[in-house]
């Protein structure tokens, strides 16, 4: 993954951000990027994305850390997920 410099920079991040080393050989390449392209189906996939449905519950959840903002609206299902 990657990560804006000012991220990258911070003392107390959780995450350890990466960069692509220009060293890495080709083959690696070949599978981050295979891999890249199985995130970018699965998000856009129907598993993920849905229409909305006024019947079903909402549920907002929000984020607003020191570097940034986010939030996620999701439906509640009747089995819990």
């Amino acid at each position: 993954m990657d990560a804006t410099r000012t991220h990258r920079r911070c003392g107390y991040c959780d995450h350890h951000w990466t960069h692509y080393s220009k060293r890495m050989f080709s083959s690696d390449r070949q599978k981050i990027a295979k891999r890249h392209s199985y995130v970018k189906e699965d998000l856009a996939s129907g598993l993920l994305l849905t229409h909305f449905d006024p019947i079903l519950k909402i549920v907002l959840a929000t984020d607003a850390p020191d570097y940034g903002v986010g939030a996620v609206i999701l439906h509640k299902k009747s089995d819990g997920n």
